[in-house]
């Protein structure tokens, strides 16, 4: 909820916004979010994100103190420690030599595989952890002078090349988001409720994930027909309003 709808409660209370309604910014909802996956159960090994979240400090302590590996993108700002010195991480990226550099593809894209030249480097780890925190640069290819960043936390001897797989993995998340918009509509709510809003997010998610399924099992030749058998219409059910 943005601000300026928590500063005016009239207006929450003509859309039926539940009167106990924070604001909270992007890293603190995707907290609840990871919360709320983790105590369900769902299996994540690692946690991936643009530079909103990868700048909250507060975010990145919480994934640490879970032991919960992550990529996420960071600014060239960005305060790192090697060694005995404190630098931003554009100040130590320029300094690794070009044997440091390996070009690699972080997932395939609308055009192929996605090169880029990428390197990493250990940084200072706050006193505690077991575990380890890198800095990992990627270089653009055909603009070299495009440069992004990212802070990583992962087990010791994790590879240059799985850390540029997971960082890869974000496209995944916006792809997701432009197929939905444009396959179920998920941009094409005209609500003028809470309710009604959330509604209509639940069921376009549902049948996105249902179409997703439904795609990835046929191309394995598995017939969806087999975990949906249709159900036989009953006598006093009539045919244009059953159901399988």
């Amino acid at each position: 909820m943005p601000q300026r709808w928590i500063d005016h409660p009239e207006r929450c209370a003509q859309a039926g916004i539940p009167s106990d309604t924070p604001f909270a910014t992007k890293p603190v909802l995707a907290r609840r979010m990871l919360e709320r996956a983790f105590a369900g159960g769902l299996p994540g090994r690692w946690v991936t994100g643009d530079e909103v979240y990868g700048r909250d400090e507060r975010l990145r302590r919480w994934l640490e103190s879970r032991h919960q590996a992550y990529v996420l993108t960071t600014w060239s700002k960005e305060s790192v420690g090697r060694d005995a010195l404190s630098m931003r991480i554009e100040e130590l990226a320029v300094s690794w030599p070009p044997e440091e550099w390996q070009r690699l593809s972080c997932g395939t894209g609308t055009k192929g595989e996605r090169y880029f030249d990428w390197a990493c480097m250990p940084i200072n780890s706050p006193r505690g952890y077991d575990w380890q925190h890198w800095a990992l640069v990627r270089r653009g290819i055909e603009h070299p002078e495009d440069w992004s960043y990212f802070l990583v936390f992962a087990p010791p001897g994790t590879s240059l090349q799985t850390m540029v797989t997971v960082a890869g993995r974000r496209w995944t998340i916006e792809t997701c988001f432009e197929s939905a918009k444009g396959v179920v509509g998920l941009d094409e709510y005209e609500v003028r409720s809470w309710k009604g809003w959330y509604r209509h997010m639940t069921l376009a998610l549902l049948a996105h994930a249902f179409l997703t399924v439904t795609r990835a099992t046929a191309k394995k030749g598995i017939s969806t027909l087999a975990h949906f058998p249709p159900r036989p219409l009953s006598r006093k059910t009539n045919s244009r309003a059953g159901c399988p």
